[in-house]
């Protein structure tokens, strides 16, 4: 399973990438949706955990440009924020496909949700 994260907070995002590479996941590190956005132009990936709240490209932005232009479009998008308020949860357009964690969730949690969601895209690989 490779999964982009996207995060302004280089902190959160490197602690991000080193817990989900714990777990076995390829994990691809971006700090902002510009940066992200050229990754994915050379890299597939299989689902993204995005911050909302960013400075260049917002993960709102970023997630927009995904589902409308790349071949990630039908991927999981985990968006996951410091914020939890109606316009931040706002973000989640496609319920199944779209989901909002907040930072502070526990790792377990986090991991099981990508097994779940690793599950269900195999099972629609087959």
């Amino acid at each position: 399973m490779r999964i982009l994260a996207v995060d302004d907070e280089k902190g959160y995002l490197c602690l991000l990438g080193d817990l989900l590479r714990g777990y076995g996941f390829d994990v691809l590190l971006a700090e902002n949706g510009k940066q992200a956005r050229e990754l994915l132009e050379g890299e597939k990936i299989d689902m993204i955990i995005s911050d909302i709240h960013m400075p260049t490209l917002d993960g709102v932005g970023f997630h927009s440009y995904v589902r409308e232009f790349t071949e990630a479009r039908e991927s999981p998008f985990i968006f996951i924020s410091g914020m939890d308020d109606a316009k931040t949860r706002g973000a989640v357009v496609k319920p199944g496909l779209d989901f909002f964690l907040k930072k502070t969730t526990p790792v377990d949690e986090i991991v099981s949700l990508i097994r779940s969601l690793e599950v269900s895209i195999a099972a629609k690989s087959i």
